[in-house]
């Protein structure tokens, strides 16, 4: 009985060694794992620091280079701008030109533009023609629209491209020009 005492408490003694030997190395081992998760965590944070570096030198790169684009753009737009529009001694070129020929410049309905260039724009009929020193008249009972001496019937006028808009006609200008001046 006293040899099983006896090795009762041997075992008991390296049973404590044991888990003494087991606390120790848990200790040291938690120590180095929380030395490596430090460690770990400075080397993400100076990745994405640089990360976050070269990004924003990418960044700066394309911005640049957008920069850049848009200044060329512009400069090119600039320089076909004469080619698209005219400058404002331009168009008074032009309407003195126009009111040396005909003399006087035409007008055109409010909110409606119309370009040198753009012939078959609409054009209020009763207006234009009155601004170019014809008279117009209308007749109530067949419709027809005498422009000087000459009548045309709302058939006539549609023919033409014409159409009644708000009780009055409106019509390319080319087609009032063939009637006011036989075409050009």
């Amino acid at each position: 009985m006293l040899k099983a005492t006896q090795l009762e408490g041997e075992k008991a003694a390296k049973l404590t060694n044991l888990e003494e030997g087991k606390d120790l190395f848990e200790k040291q081992f938690g120590g180095q794992v929380t030395e490596l998760e430090g460690r770990r965590g400075q080397v993400t944070t100076s990745i994405f620091d640089q990360l976050n570096r070269e990004d924003q030198q990418i960044v700066l790169q394309l911005a640049g280079i957008s920069q850049s684009n848009r200044a060329a753009d512009t400069q090119a737009l600039l320089g076909l701008l004469p080619y698209f529009a005219n400058t404002r001694y331009q168009d008074d070129q032009l309407t003195q030109s126009w009111t040396g020929i005909m003399g006087q410049t035409p007008d055109y309905p409010a909110g409606q533009t119309v370009s040198m260039g753009s012939l078959d724009s609409i054009v209020g009929l009763r207006q234009y023609a009155e601004n170019a020193g014809v008279g117009v008249g209308w007749d109530s009972a067949t419709g027809n629209v005498s422009i000087g001496s000459q009548s045309f019937s709302p058939t006539q006028l549609k023919s033409m491209g014409g159409q009644l808009v708000n009780n009055r006609w409106q019509i390319p200008q080319s087609a009032i020009d063939k009637l006011l001046y036989g075409g050009r």
